[in-house]
């Protein structure tokens, strides 16, 4: 698969998750809510987030990669990690300030534990 294909079928996924999340958005009541109606409603939004970053990423990547000389497969392989984590990350802040959890030490600490995964998938690579 090419990237252009690849950008472009990350793009399409995107929009119809970022739609579909939308649509739950102005759809589901919060007090009514069921536990599934919340599970699709933060699935979408962090698999709608991962498509955003992970297209981001690779473009932003693919325009240094000339001067890095990093294999096109890498590229695909980190961004996509990064979009993961990063939208995991973003995920998991919304649902703790939903629930009124999240507070700069909560926050400090989710940064430093996906940190700390990032780490540990940076140094696996070099061994």
């Amino acid at each position: 698969m090419k990237l252009r294909d690849l950008l472009m079928v990350l793009c399409a996924v995107s929009l119809l998750l970022s739609a579909l999340w939308v649509f739950l958005l102005f759809r589901i009541d919060p007090v009514f809510a069921t536990r599934s109606e919340f599970l699709l409603f933060y699935l979408t939004f962090l698999l709608a987030l991962t498509a955003l970053f992970t297209s981001g990423l690779i473009l932003v990547r693919h325009h240094r990669r000339e001067e890095d000389g990093m294999p096109l497969v890498r590229l695909v392989q980190w961004s996509f990690r990064q979009g993961c984590l990063f939208a995991l990350l973003v995920t998991i802040s919304l649902f703790l300030l939903s629930r009124e959890l999240l507070s700069w030490w909560t926050s400090a600490l989710l940064i430093t534990l996906f940190g700390l995964v990032e780490l540990f998938f940076q140094t696996k690579k070099r061994s």
